[in-house]
């Protein structure tokens, strides 16, 4: 029989650590097994200045930006991709608080 309070956490890391620590704290037992893996990749970006805004899908897109795009007005698809934008110094952020679809609507009202 199954434990009835066993939650498998597929997220990638560092996410299925606190997702983790999140369950553990509710009384679950969290059990690891990431299916993805994230890998950041050297990418030709246009100069800041060159750059309206950027659309963020993930906290892990908000941690591949270099520090010189801070001043980029920064979208993000949720609350949690817009805390870590604000943690990682961008200074103007707004939150889809959603998904894809809510990420493209804030930018289409906004941009």
């Amino acid at each position: 029989m199954a434990d009835a309070r066993a939650v498998l956490v597929t997220r990638p890391e560092p996410e299925a650590r606190e997702t983790a620590r999140r369950l553990r704290a509710l009384g679950y037992r969290p059990v690891l097994a990431p299916m993805l893996t994230v890998t950041l990749v050297p990418a030709r970006l246009p100069r800041p200045e060159a750059v309206q805004a950027i659309v963020a899908g993930s906290m892990n897109a908000v941690r591949a930006l270099p520090a010189a795009y801070r001043r980029v007005p920064l979208l993000a698809v949720g609350d949690a991709t817009a805390a870590a934008a604000r943690a990682r110094g961008f200074r103007t952020v707004r939150s889809a608080a959603g998904d894809a679809r809510d990420l493209a609507a804030l930018a289409s009202r906004l941009l």
